[in-house]
């Protein structure tokens, strides 16, 4: 995480989930899961950084380390973004069943630190 480079990330400035039109700059193109991080800021207004990332560590011992579990598996879609913010609750963070991590935090550097801590 020390090596992310502003120039590495998509930042996202607005999603309308009517029309699914992404307001986003910035050099790279936003995560498939775009709506799941709109959720999230829209829903946790405590929230100023969304991590979500593959690491497959953490997603074998989730349930041995108690790491809430989605039930959605649908990746990309609205219904995984309801899903992530029901089991998260004030954990900050969540695996998405059979696809990824979530991790919250007020910053990018306390969203990644909760990651660090489990891996």
């Amino acid at each position: 995480f020390k090596t992310i480079r502003p120039e590495e990330l998509a930042f996202v400035k607005d999603f309308d989930f009517g029309k699914k039109i992404a307001y986003v700059y910035g050099r790279c193109l936003p995560s498939t899961e775009l709506q799941m991080h709109c959720l999230i800021y829209r829903f946790r207004l405590d929230v100023g950084a969304v991590f979500h990332l593959h690491d497959y560590k953490i997603m074998e011992s989730a349930e041995k380390i108690k790491i809430p579990i989605t039930k959605v598996t649908e990746a990309g879609t609205v219904k995984i973004g309801y899903d992530v913010l029901k089991v998260m609750g004030d954990k900050g963070i969540a695996v998405m069943k059979d696809h990824g991590i979530v991790a919250i935090g007020r910053s990018m550097k306390e969203a990644g630190d909760i990651i660090l801590k489990y891996h």
